[in-house]
């Protein structure tokens, strides 16, 4: 039986050698696949989880923008208020008016188109010394409509510099961050370090915390600087489109709406975000020094050199900052914020005068109550901040990882 046996295997040793050689290699082959599955599986879970880190980041730090922003155009919007003091002057003509009428009360819109008809029934006066008040009346009336506009237009377009600026510093930092974070556990799980230097400046040698907070000082700028340059371009366009009108000119708000947009229109040919938002090389340092020293700096004070005193990873952030700034891309979205932010205030004027014609002066009345509004810029950051091309935008240089 056992020889029976041995015979069979040996006739048929070839077909069991090769059936075993196809079972082994079946069965290495399965597991290997199994085990190719189950590494693609932890790939695809850690990609997954890798994704959802970055997400979430990335909306703490769009959160992170929407407090600082509102911070900071609380402070700028209240110097713009305070510089541009259009109460002044209405209380000015409410002085001139009661003492031609006699009457009391405060400056409220009707009291500004009462000032109007006061304005027009003074004209009848012949004595000289009218003729000089009313001169000077006319004058105030004039700088009234093109400083109430102008403060409007500028607390609106610096609130829109000072969001896109947070929204470019904040994820190129939280970018940088989340580059170094992702390295350094990298490094741990696959136990080795990564010492090339070349890599490290690739992730904007992000340890240096000191150029990031120099970096995020150069908000300086806009903050003191930068809505002054504004405020003077708005004012000349402003000028240019009412020049011509006159307080007691009828109108509905869509006439108001287009006029603003011919103001739009002439500051899209004269704006540059680049110069704006970021100081020039040589002012660089001086506002760095302006944020971090307590006593007054000097602008005119010689510094010292640049290379000296500045590090090479600012240096990387600014430029990228300027290389954004400068792309038309970035223009389309301050485009979108400001569009965003003029709706807003246009539908409130909307509510007011909704169908009906009225005098300049009544809008004018209605937009100085809006300015005021913007003391408190919430409503008017949270419009922006919801602007779909600003998310874009972030989202572009938060996964920019070249």
């Amino acid at each position: 039986m056992f020889l029976a046996i041995r015979r069979f295997f040996n006739r048929n040793k070839r077909r069991f050698l090769i059936t075993s050689g196809v079972i082994a290699a079946v069965y290495l082959g399965l597991g290997y696949l199994k085990k190719r599955f189950d590494d693609y599986q932890r790939q695809i879970a850690q990609e997954r989880i890798q994704r959802a880190r970055i997400r979430d980041k990335f909306e703490r730090t769009q959160e992170d923008c929407l407090v600082t922003v509102g911070a900071l155009c609380s402070v700028v919007n209240q110097r713009i208020l305070t510089e541009i003091p259009v109460e002044d002057i209405t209380r000015e003509l409410q002085a001139r008016r009661k003492v031609q009428t006699g009457k009391e009360g405060s400056l409220t819109g009707s009291s500004i188109d009462d000032s109007v008809a006061g304005e027009s029934s003074a004209t009848d006066a012949g004595d000289t010394a009218g003729e000089v008040e009313l001169k000077t009346k006319s004058q105030l009336w004039v700088e009234l409509k093109i400083l109430s506009i102008t403060r409007l237009l500028t607390l609106i377009y610096t609130d829109a510099l000072v969001v896109l600026l947070t929204r470019l510093q904040l994820n190129i930092l939280a970018r940088s961050e989340y580059l170094e974070d992702a390295i350094d556990q990298a490094s741990k799980k696959h136990g080795f370090q990564l010492k090339d230097a070349d890599l490290l400046n690739d992730v904007d040698d992000v340890k240096d915390y000191t150029s990031e907070e120099e970096y995020l000082a150069l908000s300086w700028w806009v903050l003191n600087r930068g809505w002054v340059a504004l405020k003077q371009l708005i004012q000349q366009a402003v000028e240019d489109v009412f020049e011509e009108i006159s307080p007691r000119y009828d109108l509905d708000i869509e006439e108001f709406a287009v006029l603003i947009g011919r103001v739009s229109q002439v500051l899209k040919q004269g704006l540059d975000l680049d110069k704006l938002l970021l100081p020039p090389p040589e002012l660089q340092q001086f506002v760095i020094r302006s944020v971090n020293d307590s006593a007054p700096v000097d602008e005119t004070m010689p510094l010292e050199n640049k290379a000296d005193s500045g590090s090479n990873n600012l240096d990387l952030l600014v430029q990228e900052t300027h290389g954004y700034l400068k792309a038309p891309s970035c223009q389309i979205v301050y485009d979108s914020l400001v569009s965003t932010s003029l709706n807003q205030v246009l539908a409130q004027l909307v509510s007011k005068h909704q169908g009906s014609t009225v005098k300049l002066a009544m809008v004018l009345a209605t937009v100085t109550k809006s300015s005021q509004m913007m003391k408190d810029p919430l409503d008017i950051v949270q419009s922006m901040d919801q602007v779909v091309e600003l998310d874009e935008l972030s989202a572009s240089v938060y996964s920019n990882f070249e």
